[in-house]
C-alpha cells in the first residue's frame, strides 16, 4: 500500500516545484506582453497585476505529465 502514496506524493512534488520555477518566468513574461490586470474604479490594487497564476498552474501540470509519459515511453 506503499506505493499509490509515493507515486502521489511525487507527482504533487514535482508540479508544485514545476509551478514554483515557472511563474518568475510567467510572470516577467505577461509584463513584457502587457497581459495584466489593470486597476480601475472596483479593483483593490495600484498597478498593474501580471495574468500569470493560471498559465503557471497549466504548466506545472503539463509538463510532469509529459515528463513521466516520456519516461514511461522509454522504460
Amino acid at each position: 500500500m506503499i506505493f499509490p502514496f509515493n507515486f502521489f506524493l511525487a507527482a504533487f512534488a514535482s508540479a508544485s516545484l514545476t509551478t514554483l520555477v515557472a511563474l518568475p518566468l510567467w510572470r516577467r513574461w505577461c509584463l513584457h506582453t502587457n497581459l495584466v490586470d489593470d486597476p480601475g474604479q472596483r479593483k483593490i490594487h495600484d498597478a498593474p497585476v501580471p495574468l500569470a497564476g493560471g498559465l503557471a498552474v497549466l504548466t506545472g501540470m503539463l509538463l510532469p505529465l509529459a515528463a513521466g509519459a516520456i519516461i514511461i515511453k522509454l522504460a
